[in-house]
């Protein structure tokens, strides 16, 4: 759905006068709006007792028009025409919640899709519309102009009612794995946006739990594959839960294939212990997923005139274990560098530099490491230390 132009004469290709009118009548700033009888001008009253003339065919310049005014009445077009139900258009009050990867929500230009919430550092989530059977994704042009951190909220709100309405109700069911895996089944293709909902998803995880006695978690794979596990599932249950997955993450649509828990309403990320073989596969999943996520940019990173270095997230084996790792360059005032289990400051030589683990790093120098604000995935920047500081860093033997 396009946004009219801003620089043109408005042209409503599939709006006539009296749709506008009805739309603006409907926005709630707004409480009256009168047609003049030469068809020219509209009279527009906003609730704080505003009242302008406004020639919908004809934008003028600063000298002809307030500005301000005319901004608020195409901000209240642009939220009436994004809520109305105009053929052929994806519409905001069908939407369902669009869960996916922190990446899928970076900036590419207008048609980026929106995260109207975070779920975690890593899993975001959208707004998608069906359409002839098909979920189509709400992106910036069909969100209303310059919405912010309230409307967000409403939207993600309508979502979630979208769907409770479209799924009947939460729903699971085995699918050949054994009776400690199930899936959510519905809505078909879009089985992951329960995700979003976290107040049902703890009941039903709850209630799981209770049944069974035991732990459920809660994997977010794909688009149309959420699956819930019993943690006391057998080593070949998860063995096979873990074949599934590690198709998975290679799939467009792969969301995120890690055990997650919901601790005081939000969810936090639960993987078995490292000391069984399927504990030990799901970190390397988990670390494999990460660096998939990293691998696209913020861009917003690269205008940032403050970062001189864009540090890269690899994995490492070191004693037969894994680990996240990067690199900060000598001489390199400012890195941004992902969330990774190791930091290595480079001193040319392997033996002259300090391999740390981050967080030791945050606990004794927290002025070397600062998080970037509003940054999906989680990135940080990392100063360079002085000579004293560099002797004195805790090194991660």
């Amino acid at each position: 759905m396009s946004t009219p132009n801003r620089c043109a004469p408005l042209c409503w290709d599939d709006v006539n006068r009296e749709e506008l009118i009805q739309f603006l009548h409907e926005y709630p700033s707004i409480v009256a709006v009168t047609d003049h009888p030469d068809h020219t001008d509209l009279t527009v009253e906003f609730v704080d007792g505003t009242v302008t003339k406004f020639n919908p065919s004809m934008l003028g310049g600063p000298d002809d028009i307030d500005i301000r005014l005319i901004k608020r009445i195409l901000h209240a077009m642009d939220i009436a025409i994004a809520n109305q139900q105009l053929p052929g258009k994806v519409l905001l009050p069908e939407a369902q919640p669009l869960v996916r990867s922190a990446d899928y929500f970076l900036e590419c230009g207008p048609t980026t899709p929106v995260a109207v919430a975070w779920l975690t550092d890593f899993i975001g989530m959208g707004l998608g519309a069906y359409r002839d059977d098909t979920l189509r994704i709400i992106d910036e042009t069909q969100l209303p102009e310059n919405h912010d951190e309230f409307d967000d909220l409403q939207l993600r709100s309508r979502a979630l009612e979208n769907l409770h309405a479209a799924s009947e109700y939460l729903a699971v069911a085995e699918f050949g794995l054994g009776p400690n895996i199930v899936g959510i089944t519905r809505p078909m293709d879009n089985e992951s946006a329960w995700f979003a909902d976290v107040h049902d998803m703890g009941m039903a995880m709850q209630k799981l739990s209770e049944d069974s006695n035991s732990m459920w978690v809660a994997i977010p794979a794909h688009a149309s594959r959420f699956l819930l596990v019993n943690g006391m599932a057998s080593a070949a249950e998860w063995h096979a839960v873990l074949d599934l997955l590690e198709d998975t993450v290679q799939l467009d649509d792969s969301i995120y294939p890690v055990p997650h828990i919901i601790v005081d309403g939000q969810w936090e990320e639960r993987p078995p212990p490292p000391d069984t073989d399927w504990g030990q596969r799901f970190r390397r999943l988990q670390l494999y997923a990460r660096q998939r996520i990293y691998h696209f940019l913020d861009p917003r990173l690269l205008e940032d005139d403050t970062i001189a270095e864009i540090g890269q997230y690899s994995i490492y084996a070191i004693n037969d274990e894994l680990f996240s790792l990067t690199v900060v360059p000598e001489q390199v005032p400012c890195t941004s560098v992902p969330l990774t289990d190791l930091i290595f400051f480079d001193r040319g030589d392997t033996d002259a530099g300090a391999l740390v683990r981050r967080e030791e790093l945050a606990e004794k120098f927290p002025h070397l490491i600062q998080p970037h604000d509003q940054v999906h995935p989680p990135r940080f920047r990392v100063f360079q230390p002085t000579p004293v500081e560099f002797a004195e860093l805790p090194r991660w033997e």
